[in-house]
């Protein structure tokens, strides 16, 4: 994930814990990992490592954030209405 995201410009991702619960002695963490302010993927896990490890499979299997985000809706126009 690191490589990927440092390959398109976008700066090293972070992880962050963002929530947790369980017993004392069956924890889970879930983990969101985030570049820029991007939020890439979130994951779930019984420690932080795998949560964190989760969260980098799901940013990896996203494809919506490896594509440079466009800087105008392209589904906008800007005609006036009702005309062509």
């Amino acid at each position: 994930l690191q490589e990927r995201v440092q390959a398109l410009g976008i700066p090293a991702p972070k992880y962050t814990v963002v929530g947790g619960g369980g017993p004392p002695h069956d924890p889970w963490f879930e983990v969101e990992v985030c570049a820029g302010d991007r939020v890439l993927g979130r994951g779930r896990g019984r420690s932080k490592r795998y949560a964190e490890r989760v969260a980098a499979e799901t940013a990896l299997r996203a494809e919506t954030w490896q594509d440079p985000a466009p800087e105008t809706d392209p589904e906008v126009t800007h005609g006036e209405p009702g005309g062509d």
